[in-house]
C-alpha cells in the first residue's frame, strides 16, 4: 500500500465547543474570570495541528506564555489565558488527529500536473 502524500485537516469543532462550555461552567461556579479563556481556547483549536510542531501553534504558544507571565500580576486572568490556550491545543490537535483523512496521489493527479 502506498504511504498517503499528504494529510486533509477540518477544522476542530468538538474541542471549542466542549471547552466553551467548561468555562461558561467555571464562570457560574466560581469566577468571571474564566470567561477570559473563551477566546484563547478557540486560537488554540484553531492553531493546533496534529504534529504538534512550534511553527503552526506559534500564536497559541505565545498566549500560554503570556498567560504564564500575567498570572504573576492578576492571578484568575493569567490562569484563564494560560489554561485555556493549552487545553485548546491539546484538544484541538487530538480531535484533528481523529478526523484526518490520508490523501493519496495517483496516476491521474500526476498526470495533470504534468501537463501544465
Amino acid at each position: 500500500m502506498p504511504s498517503p502524500a499528504g494529510y486533509i485537516l477540518k477544522p476542530a469543532v468538538v474541542a471549542p465547543l466542549a471547552l466553551s462550555a467548561v468555562a461558561i461552567y467555571l464562570a457560574v461556579s466560581q469566577s468571571p474570570w474564566w470567561l477570559l479563556g473563551l477566546p484563547f481556547s478557540i486560537l488554540g483549536t484553531v492553531c493546533g495541528q496534529p504534529n504538534l510542531n512550534a511553527a503552526d501553534g506559534c500564536l497559541a504558544y505565545t498566549s500560554s506564555m503570556i498567560g504564564y507571565a500575567l498570572s504573576f500580576v492578576h492571578r484568575p486572568s493569567g490562569l484563564a489565558i494560560m489554561i485555556f490556550s493549552l487545553m485548546g491545543i491539546i484538544l484541538g490537535s487530538i480531535e484533528k488527529r481523529i478526523f484526518a483523512k490520508p490523501f493519496f496521489e495517483t496516476d491521474e493527479t500526476d498526470k495533470s500536473t504534468d501537463s501544465q
